[in-house]
């Protein structure tokens, strides 16, 4: 499994790398969100990958341990926006790890899109085959991500089923 780097942790919560001393700088997070994000934080949050991936897209799709839903955290703190940005397959952060099964971070990202009020919007987006986070959940056979869903928004199913 992927793990985020030391560096990338810093980055995000805008410590240089050489400064970052208990190694963890996210008992900070909730500082330093509210604070301007470095030149090279706000430059790592509005790039892509080849496939059109975020920031976002690889943290979400990787893990759902302490760390990985920490820098999700501060990647939404920092720029709600990317919660609904979609790759070059239409798909969101949401539907990615709906896909890659990881319950705690889809909770999370549904926690982020509800303290914005951007919920339904998030949960009824659809990628280039007109498919929401709720048809990967279907097709994986993961009833906790299905009911997670479902109870986030009970009038998903009858908008696509």
């Amino acid at each position: 499994m992927i793990q985020p780097t030391q560096v990338f942790l810093d980055l995000l919560v805008g410590y240089p790398a050489s400064s970052s001393t208990t190694g963890k700088p996210s008992e900070d997070v909730e500082n330093v969100v509210g604070q301007s994000a470095s030149p090279t934080a706000a430059l790592l949050l509005k790039g892509v990958t080849a496939k059109g991936d975020t920031a976002l897209h690889a943290v979400a799709s990787n893990g759902d341990s302490k760390n990985f839903l920490e820098c999700a955290t501060i990647i939404c703190k920092r720029d709600e926006d990317l919660l609904f940005v979609a790759n070059k397959k239409g798909d969101t952060p949401l539907h990615c790890v709906t896909r890659a099964g990881y319950f705690q971070m889809l909770s999370c990202l549904v926690e982020l899109a509800e303290s914005c009020n951007r919920l339904h919007e998030l949960l009824r987006k659809e990628n280039v085959h007109k498919e929401t986070a709720l048809h990967d959940a279907v097709r994986v056979g993961n009833e906790d991500i299905v009911d997670h869903l479902l109870k986030a928004d009970p009038e998903l199913a009858n908008l696509y089923f």
